[in-house]
């Protein structure tokens, strides 16, 4: 694909993007600074998400950028926001596996989201943008500026496209990864603010294809914004239940609210018991 072309395209799939990212949080309700946008950082095939991205840090928003990493998290361990210390005997285990990104089916591989500061960011010093192929371990010292962040804090994913359908039935480059990771947001349904994460894929017009053949574990793209056209495969829908969901949230939070003041009136009445009972009837409902 011709540098400029791509370029031309990219620019214009980014605008759409702003468009859809400014939609999400009317919707939710939420500030930009409150948002957490995950994204990629472009190869040279893939749409350049760079116009989109520096709007995003622009806005306030938070970004994060996938990284490999060479070792799940153990029931026992919790990311935190300067990473995990791993047990010696894991990373002991670890020491030896490929780095260069080959043989991916025979080494164990999580995608994880990291926060990238736009300071950072524009440095291009970011070690697993540089090197995306690089596996980690939790424990490596130059993940410790890039704090992991959880599916369940995300607002919105950007998903990179090979090949796309009619369908959103999505083609990766066959290792996975991102197919696991939506499906934690699938089985997570709303973030921790009550929010259905937007899962947005890009592509250029020239991806699509007739038919992309399918695998059991292969998770359809619900909206796909391409050079051409948007594909909208259940976004009206999404876009419902993402604000009925939004609705009841602050509905809740509301009457939480409410009673807490109706109770602290009746705290030394004989009627509490009564008002409790009541609340909770409301809240069940």
């Amino acid at each position: 694909m011709p540098a400029p072309y791509r370029a031309h395209k990219s620019a214009e799939l980014c605008k759409r993007l702003e468009e859809s990212l400014a939609l999400t949080l009317g919707i939710t309700g939420i500030n930009a600074a409150d948002a957490t946008i995950a994204v990629y950082a472009a190869f040279p095939e893939e749409v350049d998400l760079q116009d989109f991205i520096e709007s995003a840090y622009a806005q306030g928003c938070k970004i994060a950028f996938p990284c490999m990493v060479r070792d799940a998290w153990n029931s026992s361990e919790h990311p935190s926001s300067t990473g995990v210390v791993q047990s010696r005997e894991s990373e002991k285990a670890l020491e030896n596996l490929p780095q260069d990104g080959t043989n991916s089916s025979a080494v164990q591989q999580t995608m994880e989201m990291r926060l990238v500061s736009a300071e950072h960011f524009r440095a291009h010093q970011v070690p697993f943008l540089n090197n995306p192929l690089k596996r980690y371990c939790h424990s490596d010292c130059e993940l410790d500026p890039y704090p992991y962040v959880s599916a369940r804090d995300l607002t919105m994913i950007v998903v990179p496209v090979v090949g796309f359908d009619s369908q959103g039935n999505r083609l990766g480059y066959g290792a996975g990864n991102y197919d696991r990771y939506l499906t934690q947001i699938s089985k997570e349904a709303t973030n921790n603010q009550g929010i259905i994460c937007r899962v947005v894929g890009v592509a250029f017009a020239e991806q699509q294809v007739e038919d992309v053949p399918t695998e059991e574990h292969d998770i359809p793209l619900a909206i796909v914004l391409s050079s051409k056209l948007s594909l909208a495969r259940t976004s009206q829908a999404s876009i419902i239940r993402q604000k009925n969901c939004f609705c009841r949230c602050r509905q809740k939070q509301l009457l939480l609210t409410f009673l807490d003041d109706v109770t602290k009136l009746f705290l030394k009445s004989p009627a509490l018991p009564f008002v409790c009972q009541v609340g909770s009837l409301l809240l069940a409902n």
